[in-house]
């Protein structure tokens, strides 16, 4: 979605009425999409989310210059949109609203508000990904495992990040179907959102995404993210991962996916696809290896 048409400063975030389409407005920061503001009401928790400064367009403009604004706004489902510096929507959180918005002006310039919305979170983001959100405003990964040096928990962010990004930017991956080997570089595969960060490269280049889970890879496998079965994955320095990738590292993912499920409300699912390798006998690596080759991936371990 092009919106540099339509605006002349430098946003970082975007809002749109899911449902039409339609922009409601270009914004400056925000608070709580992280899922870690929550509030009780009509007998339910609710995430909150505050728009900072933001310049309210079509519909909202009207509704936040009425002076009475006790009547409910139309719109019910919203993206918030993360925008790259030529005003484009890169990536998108979807937020069903719960409540009627809350806007105060706060002093700003006169087309400018602070908005609350109570409303429920379909995926919440991890607390690192707005930083490294300007690495795509910024037009993207230029080279591969960038993501190595960063933490545990940074490189969740990564696969947040990527999996958002080919979603709007579908077009960017890239047409592999024909390639029968793939090289999956496992020098930094040393925990569970490594291996999915590389495997992403390893198909789609630098930022790529190729699943983000267990569940997830299957359904990359399943054709249309780049590479569709069967092919032959050179895995070169395997022997870090099946150090590295052990029980423990299972444990450890475990622990951050229920860590970032308790800011999830109404959560239904199990998107890390952790449920389906709940033996405690099997290595992280075994696990991963077994969803490959299940999906007729022929591995070269190198």
């Amino acid at each position: 979605m092009r919106t540099s048409e339509l605006i002349t400063d430098d946003y970082l975030f975007s809002i749109v009425d899911d449902e039409s389409g339609e922009s409601c407005g270009y914004f400056h920061d925000l608070l709580g999409l992280s899922g870690d503001r929550q509030v009780n009401f009509h007998n339910g928790k609710y995430h909150q989310i505050e728009l900072k400064r933001i310049t309210p367009i079509n519909c909202l403009q009207e509704w936040c210059l009425r002076i009475d604004k006790q009547a409910q706004f139309k719109a019910r489902n919203f993206l918030i949109g993360i925008l790259d510096k030529s005003q484009t929507v890169i990536g998108s959180y979807f937020l069903g609203l719960g409540e009627p918005i809350e806007c105060k002006s706060n002093d700003y310039e006169s087309n400018e508000f602070d908005i609350s919305l109570i409303g429920r979170l379909q995926d919440i983001c991890n607390p690192n990904s707005l930083a490294l959100w300007d690495i795509w405003r910024d037009g993207g990964p230029s080279s591969k495992n960038i993501w190595s040096g960063y933490s545990f928990e940074q490189r969740r962010a990564w696969l947040e990040i990527v999996g958002l990004y080919q979603t709007v930017n579908s077009t960017r991956v890239r047409s592999s179907q024909a390639k029968s080997i793939f090289h999956l570089d496992g020098s930094f595969i040393v925990d569970y959102p490594s291996f999915f960060c590389a495997i992403g490269e390893a198909i789609n280049g630098p930022g790529g995404y190729f699943g983000k889970c267990i569940d997830s890879l299957s359904d990359c496998l399943g054709g249309g993210y780049g590479a569709v079965p069967p092919f032959t994955l050179v895995w070169q320095k395997s022997d870090v991962a099946q150090k590295m990738l052990d029980k423990a590292a299972w444990v450890r993912e475990k622990v951050a996916y229920e860590s970032t499920t308790s800011n999830q409300l109404d959560f239904n699912g199990d998107p890390l696809g952790i449920q389906n390798f709940d033996d405690p006998s099997t290595s992280l690596f075994e696990v991963i290896k077994s969803a490959l080759l299940i999906n007729k991936v022929d591995i070269i371990f190198d």
